[in-house]
């Protein structure tokens, strides 16, 4: 049911409501600060009432409203055993998946995540569905696709999610993982990026570096000397370089290549 088809209800019963599977599963990642909670209360005691609606969904077996959003507003008004009309809001037809995802895009919204908090959320995601890819955590935790490789990585390194060749992009299709080969060589082997990522006006450079950090940097270089060998005074500028970082102010400075080329030396099927 959509938001605009929904009309909110009131009622004084603070014993219709009752926290959420979903909510006692993730609010435990991303608890709310002291300050806050202080805020919150002080508004309620001294207006006598709640500015936002719970969201919630009725539980047809315990004939209970199950809180998704608002838990801290419900037990604050138990707490001052105020007797004022508490709004709800009802969602009805919710997967448990969309109700998480409910919860966390409130505690989203409403607040700012700490840095561990973000982590915890990232974690969360990756041990629930680990092909997913890092972009489409990112999206939902609002953290960064680096952010979420560096989770994905250590969670790996500890044996907590296994490693991954196949990963699910955001538009639901499967993808390959860039995979390098072990032996000495300078062949890459690459995955097929979404083809979205450029028509959404991707940074191509921004891809490449991303390789270049995801796998060893050095065999890709050497890939792409191969591929303009022809051109001898190029050598110094490779020689130079000495990092990731030097690689792309190098491409920014001298225009080695175009897009169009770049997408060619990395391999990129789109």
């Amino acid at each position: 049911m959509g938001r605009d088809d929904r009309k909110i209800q009131f009622t004084k019963n603070v014993n219709y409501f009752q926290p959420s599977p979903e909510l006692k599963k993730l609010q435990s990642l991303m608890p709310i600060t002291a300050d806050d909670r202080d805020r919150i209360k002080n508004d309620i005691e001294k207006t006598k009432k709640i500015r936002d609606p719970l969201k919630v969904y009725y539980n047809n077996k315990t004939d209970k409203l199950m809180i998704l959003a608002g838990l801290n507003r419900w037990l604050i008004v138990k707490e001052l055993k105020l007797d004022i009309k508490i709004p709800y809001d009802v969602y009805e037809g919710l997967t448990v998946k969309e109700k998480e995802e409910l919860v966390i895009n409130d505690n989203l919204n409403r607040r700012h995540l700490t840095r561990e908090q973000k982590q915890n959320l990232i974690n969360y995601f990756l041990k629930a569905d680990p092909e997913q890819s890092n972009k489409s955590i990112a999206k939902k935790t609002g953290s960064t696709k680096e952010t979420v490789k560096s989770q994905r990585e250590k969670l790996e390194s500890r044996g907590e999610i296994r490693p991954l060749e196949i990963v699910k992009g955001q538009d639901g299709k499967q993808y390959k993982k860039q995979v390098l080969n072990k032996k000495k060589s300078t062949q890459v082997k690459t995955g097929p990026v979404q083809a979205t990522k450029l028509e959404e006006g991707g940074d191509i450079l921004e891809i490449m570096i991303n390789k270049l950090i995801t796998h060893k940097a050095v065999e890709l270089l050497e890939q792409y000397k191969m591929r303009y060998k022809k051109d001898p005074g190029r050598d110094d500028i490779y020689d130079k370089m000495k990092t990731i970082k030097d690689f792309k102010k190098i491409l920014e400075k001298v225009k080695v290549i175009t897009p169009i080329q770049l997408k060619k030396i990395i391999n990129i099927k789109v």
